[in-house]
This record gives structure tokens, sequence and C-alpha cells, in this order.
């Protein structure tokens, strides 16, 4: 946690969580939540077939909140789509795109997607990533 301090010299200790930020005094009380996830909010995650990049998106998901999720992979897209559409309870929620993330037109066409269908962006997750053994800068 930090300590800062405003105009009026009073301290303020700003603790990050996974829910989003806390400010509390300095008797430990809440002063302000600024929580990124709520419900209704918009996650979008890059590499989010599969890993770290699905786990984070089925707890966007649980946690009432749209999704997005962007990868390479068409086919593990979909079958990540519908663990989520399940863990969300409304299909509707969830959007997948394929999407090569070294591609700036790719991830031009990502953002005006999520901003078409959810009007915007809360959270956004740059997962995507090789894997160790990967053949993308040759052998």
């Amino acid at each position: 946690m930090k300590c800062l301090r405003h105009a009026g010299h009073a301290r303020v200790i700003v603790g990050a969580n996974f829910d989003g930020l806390l400010f509390l005094d300095k008797a430990g009380e809440l002063l302000m939540s600024l929580g990124a996830m709520s419900p209704g909010h918009v996650a979008v995650i890059t590499g989010g077939a599969s890993g770290i990049g699905l786990a984070a998106a089925m707890r966007f998901a649980k946690a009432g909140m749209k999704v997005c999720i962007a990868d390479i992979g068409r086919d593990r897209l979909e079958e990540a789509a519908a663990k989520l559409s399940s863990a969300a309870g409304d299909a509707a929620k969830i959007m997948t795109a394929v999407v090569d993330v070294t591609r700036i037109e790719q991830l031009q066409k990502l953002e005006r997607a999520v901003q078409e269908r959810f009007g915007g962006t809360d959270i956004l997750m740059n997962n995507a990533g090789i894997q160790p053994g990967s053949q993308m800068f040759g052998p």
C-alpha cells in the first residue's frame, strides 16, 4: 500500500487488489473504492482463449461483466466462449474476436468492435504472448 498526501496533509492509504483501488484513511476506514470489476463493466483480454487470459475472463464473467476475448485461434475462441457464456449466464455479455496482436490494424478493428457492441472498455488485459518452444523466431 502507498501513502499519499493531499492539500490538507491528511494521509490516505491506497491499496490495489484484483477488484480495483481502495482508498483508506489513517485508521483503515474505507474512504472510496474505484472498482473496475463491477457488473456491467467491460473487460477485453488478448490471449483470452486459454490459460491465464481465460481464467481472468472467467472471473470477469462471473462478476457480471461484459467480456471480449481476443486470440488468434478461432476454434479455441469458440470453446472458450461457450465456457464464458455458461459462467456469465448470458451469451450476450460475451464477445470473441480473432486478432493477431502484432498487426495494429487488427487491434484498431477490435477497439471499434468493442466500442460498437459494449460502448467502450473498462479493463484491458494485454495477455497475448508466445509459448516457450514457439517457432515464431525460427528454429
